[in-house]
């Protein structure tokens, strides 16, 4: 995502083995943060994965990720179990959360 000629943030969608997405690699760049951007691109990735045909939309955080984690829940994102695909880093395990919504 680019604001006034500047890369501001990225993301991307990874297709998981139960045929679901995964949005991976949410990042918005220090500068840009508390803009809205970050809400922005994640609407923009819900609607690229309704385009693709996903019905089923998961994705993984840390618990200490708070503005994140605020997003995912105003877009609807409730708490799921681990899932098939998922690569928290190990350390980090105690630490996260899993999350999934139905895409329409």
């Amino acid at each position: 995502m680019q604001a006034d000629g500047q890369f501001v943030g990225s993301s991307g969608l990874r297709r998981l083995p139960d045929q679901s997405v995964e949005i991976v690699g949410i990042f918005t760049r220090p500068q840009f943060r508390g803009r809205g951007y970050g809400q922005r691109l994640f609407a923009r990735l819900l609607d690229d994965a309704r385009h693709y045909g996903y019905t089923l939309a998961k994705l993984d955080t840390g618990t200490f990720m708070h503005s994140a984690n605020r997003i995912y829940e105003s877009f609807g994102f409730k708490d799921c179990p681990p899932y098939e695909g998922a690569e928290p880093p190990p350390q980090l395990i105690p630490y996260w959360r899993y999350m999934s919504k139905k895409l329409k």
